[in-house]
Parts: C-alpha cells; sequence; structure tokens
C-alpha cells in the first residue's frame, strides 16, 4: 500500500516537473518571447495611448524583463523616448488585476526629446487623456481601445548613458550672453 502511495506521488511531482520545464522551455523561446512582448506593447499602446515598438525582448520567467530598442513616439510621430536596453526587475505581478509593480527600472543609452510648442507638451498625451485626431482619423482613445488601463507602478529609476532634450519650439531666441533654457540638451547623463 505505501509503495502504491509512494508511486502516485512520484509520478504527480514528475508530470508537475515536467509541466513546469516544459513551459519553462517553450517560454524562453524568442518566438513565444515575441508574441509576449507584441501582447505587451499592444497593452501599453492603449494605456498610454501613443505608439510603442521594441526591437527585442529577453524574459526570465517571473522574474526580469529585457527589452531592446524601444521606441515611444509623441503625437506628431516624433520620438518621444528612445531606449536601447531597459531593464526591468518584476517585484509583483496580478494579471487579472492588471497591476504590476517593478522594483527597478533600469534605461541604458535612452534619450528622451521633450517639447513644448502652443498646445502644451509632446508628452502629455502619455497621461491617456487626450482625444487627439491620429493618422487616419480615428480618436486615438478608440484606436488603442482597452478594457481598463493597467497599473505600472516601480521603486527604482536608474538612467546610463542617457541623453536629454527639451525644445521650447514658441521661445524667441533674445539671448547675448548666457544659457538658453528654452533650448537644452544634456548628455552622458547617469542617474540612479
Amino acid at each position: 500500500r505505501s509503495k502504491k502511495r509512494f508511486k502516485i506521488l512520484l509520478i504527480t511531482l514528475l508530470t508537475l516537473g515536467s509541466l513546469y520545464g516544459g513551459a519553462y522551455l517553450i517560454f524562453r523561446s524568442p518566438k513565444v518571447q515575441t508574441i509576449v512582448a507584441q501582447w505587451v506593447m499592444r497593452q501599453l499602446s492603449g494605456t498610454y495611448k501613443a505608439r510603442i515598438s521594441v526591437g527585442g525582448v529577453d524574459i526570465s520567467l517571473f522574474k526580469s524583463i529585457v527589452l531592446e530598442k524601444v521606441m515611444i513616439e509623441d503625437q506628431n510621430k516624433d520620438t518621444l523616448f528612445y531606449i536601447g536596453s531597459v531593464k526591468l526587475r518584476i517585484g509583483s505581478l496580478a494579471l487579472f488585476e492588471r497591476r504590476v509593480h517593478f522594483g527597478d527600472l533600469r534605461f541604458e543609452d535612452s534619450q528622451i526629446n521633450i517639447r513644448k510648442d502652443t498646445t502644451g507638451y509632446n508628452f502629455q498625451r502619455l497621461s491617456g487623456s487626450s482625444t487627439s485626431q491620429s493618422d487616419n482619423s480615428q480618436p486615438i482613445t478608440e484606436k488603442y481601445s482597452i478594457s481598463r488601463p493597467w497599473k505600472i507602478t516601480f521603486t527604482n529609476l536608474i538612467f546610463l548613458n542617457s541623453r536629454i532634450s527639451y525644445k521650447d519650439i514658441n521661445a524667441k531666441d533674445t539671448l547675448v550672453n548666457g544659457m538658453n533654457f528654452d533650448d537644452l540638451k544634456v548628455t552622458k547623463l547617469n542617474l540612479s
């Protein structure tokens, strides 16, 4: 009788281990990770009402994500953010509640382009409150519609070898001496 119980327990453990190992191996395949990354980008595009693309992805099961060549466009289809590599350490994930918390967000070789014109800043639409028109005259809130947005939080932001530029397009260049605060560029930025 105890041999039979041991056999059942052993078969159950082997089956569960095989299922977990198989799922892990499938999830580690580049094709599956690309499909997952495309789904995540669609979700983020819907949440932030912006075009978001990613060149590459490496996902370690429930631990960390590395995205390469991430680009977020502003409402004028100019690059708002370009990130050579972003490493995300997952703190907690609640899929059904559409909530994720990252411990660290590590941006390497990133470029942030902030522009101001008569309508405001180019990043304001990312809040999701705008219904400005996109290229095919469909309101952005409908084009990237999702049932409810994701709540994304993080503990630390780390920037390595990053560049930030700011330009007020409407500002008049009347500066003779000193620093022009309407047209700034910061390079080789390292923050943690």
